[in-house]
């Protein structure tokens, strides 16, 4: 992936110039960049999908209400989708119609565009957006961090004398870590099954070797 951490905003309103520039002011400081992905009078579902699935990102902020999408009423949808294929995929859910949203917040975090208050204490607009900022940014320092993990199991792993799948299937992972769409990893048989042609081809090398 490239050093720009880029975080789509996904909302089915054009005219959303004035959120997305509250959004980036806030994160920039961070270091992500926060982009428009448009949800506008879409063809299908896998039209809308594939075009999320071929971009760049760290993370996603998904608007609640997405009728105009003509594909989504809600984000429920849409983040059950992204969830289904990475559990572990930086998102949360950022809306005026707070009482609407139906997703338990043990599950998934929601913050408000308008603040609200909470047995008597304000919370503003800009309290929500900071929020949200250190959600998105805990979730980035986690995939990151799981990724310097497999690059360091790797370089021991890879100065082994043998060569096994679980290197193969560990630089899989490291690219796809901040990828909705995951690819299909080898089940056991496949794997073991591959690990012994692999140690097969070893011992034919150093007989050939010693001829």
């Amino acid at each position: 992936m490239s050093n720009k951490k880029i975080i789509y905003y996904i909302d089915d309103d054009e005219d959303t110039i004035y959120t997305l520039g509250e959004l980036e002011q806030k994160f920039s400081k961070k270091g992500y960049s926060v982009e428009f992905l448009g949800i506008i009078n879409e063809k299908s579902k896998e039209n809308f999908l594939e075009n999320l699935y071929s971009k760049e990102k760290y993370g996603v902020i998904l608007d609640y209400d997405l009728a105009n999408s003509n594909i989504y009423g809600d984000a429920i949808e849409l983040w059950e989708t992204i969830k289904k294929q990475n559990p572990f995929f930086p998102v949360c859910i950022y809306t005026s119609h707070s009482d609407d949203v139906q997703i338990d917040p043990s599950i998934e975090k929601k913050f408000s565009k308008d603040g609200y208050s909470l047995n008597g204490e304000v919370f503003t607009k800009e309290d929500e957006i900071d929020s949200m900022l250190e959600y998105i940014d805990k979730q980035v320092k986690l995939g990151i961090e799981n990724i310097n993990t497999l690059e360091r199991v790797n370089q021991g792993l890879k100065k082994s004398d043998t060569f096994s799948t679980e290197v193969a299937i560990n630089e899989i992972k490291i690219e796809n870590q901040f990828s909705i769409k995951q690819p299909r990893l080898l089940n056991d048989d496949i794997a073991d099954q591959l690990d012994d042609l692999i140690a097969k081809a070893y011992q034919i090398i150093d007989e050939a070797g010693e001829m």
